[in-house]
């Protein structure tokens, strides 16, 4: 299973699906899941079509989504699944189930059900939490290294007309978790705003949701970062919720061993690492990232 700890090529992940039919991608909020789904459907070489799940919202509904992209809702009286496997049936083709994560147990039982009876198909994914198919193979995008955090920060504060150096960028970088969305958002914010007042105002508590909003993208969740991880925060479990709470208690890595102690005989941190709020880092220990930790403490406060 591969794990990719910083964006590679496009290519890299087309490649898997050679020899995978089912490939997902995950990741935490807003670190470009989808941007890569979309390159790699370019380069894969197979005809592709896809559907983004946002406004998709209850599971039995699945099958006629992805029907009505192939437009085959209005043609036939077929249950959709079995609509969408006959077209599919001795086709080549790459179905692109973007943003999964709330309905993981749907997406797996069609997918499942698509490669059975299409042998020419191929899926990817993009989802907070894996399928959990067998034969699936998982691309983990994580956030990018310090060096293209700072890159792309300068290449998009130039997009936007502002002049950032390479020290500053530094400077802001070192609270945006080498996370693109919100990477963008920043360099939006330098329009009308100085690099050295952003990054004053970003080590601030509780200024880093306020700053970070006004993005261009959709789906709505990605205006703003709050409501990027807020997402994540609706997907998890009441168990989990109260430990992300409990642990931005850390102010960086811990062990498991330390996160269960906060939460005895409830979440662990593998749990919260599966959903991608946590980072997984070496020997065995966790990582709170900043926006994440900044999102658990409010929460905390609110618990009293």
């Amino acid at each position: 299973m591969p794990e990719i700890l910083d964006h590679e090529p496009a290519a890299d992940v087309a490649e898997l699906l050679h020899g995978a039919r089912l490939v997902t991608i995950t990741g935490m909020a807003g670190v470009g899941k989808t941007r890569l789904a979309g390159e790699v459907a370019r380069s894969a070489g197979l005809p592709a079509f896809g559907l983004d799940l946002t406004e998709c919202r209850v599971p039995g509904m699945l099958p006629q989504a992805v029907a009505g992209v192939l437009g085959l809702a209005r043609y036939t009286d077929l249950p959709p699944a079995e609509a969408l496997a006959r077209t599919l049936l001795n086709r080549s083709a790459l179905l692109v189930l973007d943003t999964c994560e709330h309905l993981t147990g749907a997406c797996a039982e069609l997918a499942e059900y698509l490669l059975d009876a299409a042998p020419g198909l191929r899926i990817l994914a993009t989802s907070r939490r894996t399928l959990s198919v067998e034969g699936e193979r998982v691309v983990r995008l994580g956030p990018l290294r310090a060096e293209r955090s700072v890159r792309l920060l300068m290449r998009r504060a130039a997009a936007y007309g502002a002049v950032l150096p390479d020290y500053m960028a530094v400077r802001i970088c070192a609270y945006l978790d080498g996370d693109p969305l919100s990477i963008e958002l920043a360099a939006r914010r330098l329009r009308h705003m100085s690099g050295k007042r952003l990054s004053e105002r970003l080590s601030m508590p509780g200024e880093r949701f306020a700053l970070l909003t006004d993005g261009p993208t959709e789906p709505l969740r990605h205006h703003t970062l709050r409501a990027a991880i807020g997402w994540s925060h609706e997907l998890c479990t009441r168990e989990e919720r109260l430990l992300w709470a409990r642990l931005s208690a850390f102010p960086g890595e811990f062990a498991a061993g330390q996160a269960e102690l906060l939460f005895p005989g409830g979440a662990r941190p593998v749990d919260l690492a599966a959903a991608s709020v946590l980072l997984a880092v070496p020997h065995g220990r966790y990582l709170l990232p900043l926006g994440h930790r900044e999102y658990g403490a409010d929460w905390l406060a609110q618990l009293g």
